[in-house]
């Protein structure tokens, strides 16, 4: 625990400080969590400080760094990342509050920034805007580019090197001398984002985690891509596998001191998925040899079809969101007549605005 937060003294002021211990609640979120109904989650000052210790322990911050503060700080994942960490470590914080590309970017280059907080559609502005700015250029611009870009890629595949800064320095000139790496949170990345600003040298690390945890549960490293996961869990958190099926894939449970006090006023929901010092998240997933968690899906969203296979609609949504007729698709599961087992179903919108 941070001494400097909750030994705080203050002298010959004329006042007495106000002291937080550890299990004070620090903040009352509401948020659907992990059953569905809105609940207030209660965060105390030893989750989130745990949960920025947590982070620091990695040895990915380290001295005098500058981080960007572009998420309102009433999210969970803004406040530890943008607030807490900078309050625990002492590092610098920027905030930026116009989420416009050029006024980040400029932010960036002023300040120095070296780490990035964002969600998967900033990280998804970022690198459309520098593949279409590509598109833009020359015929010869656009030949070397894809010259370049294939060796660095190759070299990222292949030997985990990342050349990409020798290659794409004007690029990365935009973001500022100091610039290591953006952490996206809050949903998942696509995955062709990240790999492809990887394969121009832009570190893209991804994070899980959920209101009730303050919220990091895992993180991936800046020095090895790891596509389809969020890496593992972050020092001092646990993470495991409850109940798995023969694919290894089984609800992702965790503990660690980053764990909420409760649901405020709740007790009947707390005990519903805080079991034997474990939250049990509601999501699906699977730990590799390497363990990295990698998330596959909703517990309750899981569709089982009545050969016994079990279907996740993200992953047939993800098949039909690749066509460029598809606008927006859902799928979802019809009961079977015999109440047991379900068929899938899908609606969606086209390009076109025809159903399809």
């Amino acid at each position: 625990m941070a001494k400097s937060i909750f030994n705080f003294e203050k002298e010959n002021e004329g006042f007495a400080p106000c002291l937080a211990q550890p299990d004070d609640v620090m903040s009352l979120i509401f948020t659907s969590g992990t059953t569905g109904d809105p609940k207030g989650v209660m965060l105390t000052c030893k989750n989130f400080v745990c949960n920025a210790e947590s982070l620091m322990k990695t040895g990915y911050l380290k001295e005098n760094e500058v981080i960007l503060g572009l998420l309102p700080l009433h999210h969970c994942y803004a406040f530890t990342t943008s607030f807490m960490i900078p309050l625990v470590g002492g590092y610098t914080a920027t905030f930026q509050p116009i989420l416009k590309g050029p006024e980040i970017v400029k932010a960036m280059q002023e300040t120095g920034v070296s780490f990035a907080p964002a969600v998967p559609k900033l990280v998804s502005m970022f690198y459309q805007a520098i593949f279409d700015n590509v598109k833009k250029q020359s015929s010869f611009k656009r030949f070397m580019f894809a010259i370049f870009y294939s060796i660095s890629r190759f070299f990222r595949v292949w030997f985990g090197i990342k050349i990409g800064k020798l290659f794409f320095v004007q690029i990365h000139k935009r973001f500022g001398p100091k610039f290591k790496f953006f952490v996206s949170g809050g949903a998942k990345l696509d995955p062709e984002a990240g790999e492809k600003l990887w394969n121009l040298g832009i570190t893209v690390m991804e994070g899980y985690g959920l209101t009730e945890t303050a919220p990091i549960i895992c993180t991936t490293s800046p020095y090895h891509f790891a596509p389809g996961s969020v890496g593992p869990s972050v020092p001092d958190v646990e993470v495991k596998i409850d109940n798995p099926a023969k694919d290894g894939v089984g609800e992702i449970i965790m503990r660690g001191p980053n764990l909420m006090k409760g649901y405020y006023k709740r007790e009947d929901y707390t005990a519903e998925v805080v079991k034997d010092g474990w939250l049990h998240t509601g999501d699906l997933g699977f730990i590799d040899k390497k363990g990295y968690v990698h998330i596959t899906g909703r517990a309750k969203d899981v569709i089982v079809l009545g050969s016994g296979k079990n279907v996740y609609p993200e992953d047939v949504e993800k098949h039909y969101e690749k066509s460029p007729i598809v606008a927006e698709v859902c799928v979802f599961g019809q009961k079977m007549a015999d109440g047991l087992s379900e068929s899938l179903s899908e609606i969606g919108r086209a390009s076109c605005r025809e159903r399809v």
